[in-house]
């Protein structure tokens, strides 16, 4: 005779246990690390693995005893995931813009400059400090294009300012001879406005080919686009 539901709570408890703390572990850490900038896309990923781990080893626990209840659950689960995968369908096909905008964006760079073509990059480090990190690197290394700047408009005691100084070695706006040297220059998002306030007294926008690229901000808004200004190219003479 199987036991009643409220004598049986203890082994079911108990056989959760581990699989109770394991969740525990891994999702507090993401939960103070990011509950001000948000729990999204790979934030989440940890915490997933433990809820994966504690419902299945519910499930595994209640089908040699109550099969019912077991295939009950698992119905619920298939029908809950079933409702949010429009929303992952929607956030997969915007990740996939970013990236053929992302990778527009770096081809355009490679062709509207030389090895040694000064390029300055305006971000908020705070709000763009993957981007402004992971494009250094792949222009430097991958595209070869090493006289890089960094220019932002937040506070000079920002901490993700400092950080990113120091990755591009303290190499700001400040350090060059002559701005209008500049071949391109990059404004990520929020940035446009107040650079074309900030800097006309040396950049001279009808000298410049403007490009533009969206969907660079699938955490806030979708529409959140870079902007490319590279020297336009002089006619050749005949």
């Amino acid at each position: 005779i199987k036991p009643p539901y409220a004598q049986s709570l203890p082994p079911i408890l108990n056989a959760l246990y581990f699989p109770v703390i394991l969740l525990l572990l891994v999702a507090i850490p993401q939960i103070l690390l990011y509950a001000k900038s948000g729990i999204v896309q790979r934030y989440i990923l940890p915490g997933i693995f433990g809820y994966a781990f504690l419902i299945i080893t519910l499930y595994n626990y209640l089908n040699k005893t109550y099969k019912f209840a077991a295939k009950l659950i698992l119905l619920l689960i298939m029908i809950t995931l079933s409702f949010n995968l429009s929303l992952a369908w929607d956030a997969a096909h915007t990740f996939g813009l970013e990236g053929k905008s992302t990778n527009a964006l770096l081809r355009t760079i490679e062709a509207k400059t030389q090895v040694n073509d000064p390029i300055l990059i305006v971000a908020n480090p705070h709000l763009s400090y993957e981007w402004s990190t992971s494009i250094k690197k792949y222009v430097n290394y991958v595209s070869k294009r090493t006289n890089l700047y960094f220019h932002s408009y937040v506070s000079p005691q920002n901490i993700f300012l400092k950080k990113i100084e120091i990755l591009y070695k303290y190499q700001t706006l400040g350090k060059i001879t002559n701005k209008k040297d500049f071949q391109c220059i990059i404004l990520f998002p929020y940035q446009k406005e107040i650079f074309l306030r900030s800097s006309s007294s040396w950049f001279l926008k009808d000298k410049f080919e403007e490009y533009e690229f969206g969907n660079f901000n699938r955490n806030l808004n979708k529409n959140t686009k870079i902007y490319l200004y590279c020297k336009k190219q002089r006619a050749e003479k005949i």
